[in-house]
């Protein structure tokens, strides 16, 4: 597809609806709005390291995807979809009368994306490049909306004027069924829309679970958008202790940690709940899951070299450590590393295995002897409940709050186990799709990284000095 092409047609199309030689002030925003969704794109594509092929079928669609609206201003006189026609469909069907991606071979998968980019959730069975397309459009288009709310606020006497928010109730409580699903990961029911506040959650709540890409959630962290929704609803709402404690989490996805230096230089702290290194493989029959066992050589000089990483934070570091001799051994590397030997690990069971995660610790011991215990632990991070073991959410939230409770330094390092990481991970929406492939490897950690104002995002940060997931180093 040329590309250059298809940027010229669209805009000479937008160029009809120049009244005067200059787009209506309505229409204008939007062709803004178009060109940051594009650049957004990009990002995402670059980012996420996708294929020439899908980062330009994600362009194309993250270009197209509001072509309905500038027709719809001209013949409604609204933007609402609800008084006029659904601008997804409309822009969907313009471009396919348009002709514009005629003779593309991927033009089914870019108008899919357009068709999708406003749905509250996509269809089911997509194929691959048709969901990156989506995927990418639909992140890429609220990250400009959440630019476009801020933008507003800044220039708009909010109290007084309220119409560039569909006039929504400045001074109502925020809807209770709006905190709801929130709170649980679900999609906002527009219905329930009853206060500005409300509006501004429904954003929080795509920054926590509704955005697709970890490089998406990322930009989203560095351009302060859960923190200015935070400010901006501790105002609107007189700090509301709940509508709070949901702005203070956000997902980032995956992290190196190059980011995480990163993160602590410009004021943040940061707290890794890091997997120990390499040991030897557990025997199935050991209900101690492994108490005993060592680091292999490798896996001690892996921590070291972790260690040496973060030796510039070495001033201001704490660690806490599993019982278990892998975990203890592994800290000890990390401090070692940073030129801190000898000191003291503190240790407590509640990261090993007596952890928050394991409700009858008998009972996931049979789980692990039946040889089939990594299936027991994706249904237990897909359904969220798992025979012998607590509800994933409720134990999230008890390791978090004790975790926090005990870390003060600018950087806490607690060693433990992939099972806390992976479990984490899944209830704060960083990662949902585990598979051995993919597992918390060896110093990998799942991340709290507190931004200066209090607000917490979520990471896994893949450290690369281990290529091993289950027991042993890949091949």
């Amino acid at each position: 597809m040329d590309f250059a092409e298809l940027l010229r047609r669209y805009d000479a199309y937008v160029d009809t609806f120049k009244v005067d030689g200059a787009l209506p002030p309505m229409m204008e925003l939007k062709r803004i709005h178009t060109a940051c969704v594009l650049a957004n794109a990009r990002a995402i594509a670059a980012g996420e390291g996708m294929d020439p092929e899908t980062a330009e079928a994600c362009e194309a669609a993250a270009l197209l995807h509001d072509t309905g609206r500038y027709e719809q201003l001209r013949r409604y006189n609204t933007f609402r979809d609800s008084d006029s026609v659904d601008h997804a469909v409309f822009s969907h069907d313009i471009v396919r009368e348009k002709g514009w991606l005629d003779g593309y071979p991927h033009a089914e998968a870019v108008l899919k994306a357009v068709l999708y980019h406003n749905r509250r959730e996509l269809p089911e069975g997509l194929d691959a490049l048709t969901a990156a397309a989506s995927h990418c459009t639909r992140d890429a288009d609220k990250l400009d909306i959440f630019r476009v709310l801020e933008h507003q606020l800044k220039v708009t006497d909010w109290r007084k004027d309220c119409t560039a928010f569909w006039s929504l109730p400045v001074a109502a409580k925020p809807n209770p069924q709006v905190l709801a699903a929130i709170r649980d990961g679900r999609p906002v029911d527009y219905q329930h829309i009853k206060a500005l506040a409300d509006f501004v959650l429904i954003q929080v709540g795509w920054i926590r679970s509704g955005l697709h890409f970890g490089t998406t959630r990322r930009l989203a962290a560095e351009r302060g958008h859960m923190a200015f929704r935070r400010r901006f609803l501790a105002e609107l709402t007189d700090g509301d202790p709940d509508v709070d404690a949901l702005c203070r989490a956000a997902p980032l996805g995956e992290l190196s940690l190059d980011d995480v230096e990163a993160a602590l230089r410009r004021g943040c702290r940061a707290l890794l709940f890091v997997r120990h290194a390499e040991r030897p493989k557990i025997d199935g029959e050991d209900p101690t899951f492994g108490e005993t066992l060592p680091l292999t050589d490798e896996g001690w000089r892996t921590c070291l070299r972790f260690g040496e990483r973060m030796k510039e934070f070495a001033g201001d570091v704490q660690f806490l450590s599993s019982p278990l001799r892998r975990t203890r051994m592994t800290a000890e590397g990390i401090a070692e590393g940073m030129g801190l030997s000898g000191i003291a690990i503190p240790t407590d069971p509640l990261i090993g295995n007596s952890t928050f995660y394991f409700a009858d610790q008998p009972t996931v011991f049979e789980l692990f002897r039946d040889g089939q215990f990594f299936r027991h632990l994706f249904e237990y991070m897909a359904n969220g409940r798992q025979r012998g073991f607590r509800e994933i959410n409720e134990a999230s939230d008890m390791l978090e709050e004790w975790a926090l409770s005990r870390f003060t330094a600018r950087l806490g390092i607690f060693t433990t186990h992939d099972l806390h990481n992976a479990a984490y991970l899944h209830a704060r929406g960083v990662k949902r799709d585990w598979t051995v492939e993919s597992w918390v490897r060896f110093l990998d950690a799942a991340a709290i990284i507190i931004e200066p104002d209090g607000t917490r995002l979520y990471a896994l940060v893949r450290t690369g000095f281990s290529n091993g997931t289950v027991g042993v180093r890949a091949n």
